[in-house]
């Protein structure tokens, strides 16, 4: 009987104590984690891994000259079927590509394990790789890119610390 292949996350995240919290959600669901605190970091993991990835988890604002959407555009032009999250404190001022899901800071536990069981769903449905588009389920915090500017998710304020 074969072994079912773990799902691998990679996430972006200059604000340590976020990266790790972020990576323990996701660990805890049966992923394995690549920590990366810039997106160049982030590049040359894909660059090396990028095939084996199933879902990166970036933040806009990060350490380095490039930022979290510019990440997630060179990563859904290489993978086009990666599934990418992009995360920020203030409202996404920038267009995200296509597909790609936007997730108001401070996020919950809860959307992250929800995004991560989506994606070892689609793994085990084989719908990852197949360019069938996931259902989008509307939550308060989530939203997915649809390319229009300025898309506010949630109006909750961030907590101390937070970071962006």
């Amino acid at each position: 009987m074969a072994q079912a292949v773990k799902p691998t996350a990679l996430v972006v995240e200059n604000d340590e104590v976020q990266r790790t919290l972020a990576s323990m959600l996701l660990e805890e669901d049966e992923m394995y984690v690549i920590q990366c605190d810039s997106a160049e970091a982030a590049v040359h993991v894909l660059n090396q891994s990028g095939g084996r990835l199933s879902i990166i988890l970036t933040d806009v604002e990060l350490a380095g000259t490039m930022d979290g959407i510019e990440l997630a555009c060179i990563a859904r032009e290489r993978f086009p079927d990666l599934h990418i999250i992009v995360t920020s404190v203030t409202p996404r001022i920038r267009r995200l590509p296509d597909g790609t899901i936007f997730m108001a800071k401070p996020w919950s536990a809860t959307d992250i394990l929800l995004e991560a069981r989506a994606v070892r769903s689609e793994a085990l449905c084989g719908r990852a790789k197949s360019g069938s588009p996931r259902p989008i389920v509307a939550r308060s915090t989530v939203r997915r890119g649809t390319g229009s500017p300025n898309l506010h998710a949630g109006n909750r304020k961030p907590s101390a610390g937070s970071g962006h």
